[in-house]
């Protein structure tokens, strides 16, 4: 990263200058939204192929896996401090595989819906769990300055005499 220099301005006769303040760097921690992802959708998957046709079996595997979908990577945000990318993935979470369900309703009309609403909503939910892991979970801190390099804003004034 380029390191910018002061940069003065003359305003009135005073010389202005502001010291550029310290880079910032980015955390990514999408591994940990991947991982809640992949265990939902195993524990999910799991007890429904262990069900062996009990519906009631089905129905909490299939409930224990859209619930750590839709609310665990919104707690891993909330975990790494990022209140806003977690309304923001639960967003996704919920609007992708509606929009996705909808859209293979839409794409299925006067055949069999049902196989075009869950597809829709497969995809929906695919594309929501790549766009929080890849878009959302940065984390952004500010990287300690060195005694040597200015932090924050400094401003100077100097007359002309």
């Amino acid at each position: 990263m380029r390191r910018r220099r002061p940069l003065p301005a003359l305003f009135l006769g005073l010389a202005i200058t502001v010291s550029a303040k310290s880079a910032a760097s980015a955390e990514w921690y999408g591994y940990q939204t991947l991982a809640t992802d992949g265990a939902s959708i195993a524990t999910g998957a799991v007890i429904v192929t262990a069900a062996d046709g009990n519906s009631a079996v089905t129905n909490l595997g299939v409930g224990l896996g859209a619930l750590g979908y839709g609310l665990g990577p919104p707690i891993v945000h909330l975990a790494n401090d990022r209140p806003g990318a977690a309304v923001g993935s639960l967003g996704l979470r919920l609007g992708l595989p509606l929009v996705g369900a909808i859209t293979g309703a839409f794409a299925t009309k006067g055949s069999d819906n049902f196989i075009g609403v869950f597809v829709g909503a497969v995809v929906g939910a695919v594309v929501a769990i790549a766009l929080d892991a890849s878009l959302l979970a940065w984390k952004t801190e500010a990287s300690p300055a060195s005694p040597s390099k200015a932090s924050g804003s400094l401003v100077t004034f100097a007359f002309p005499l």
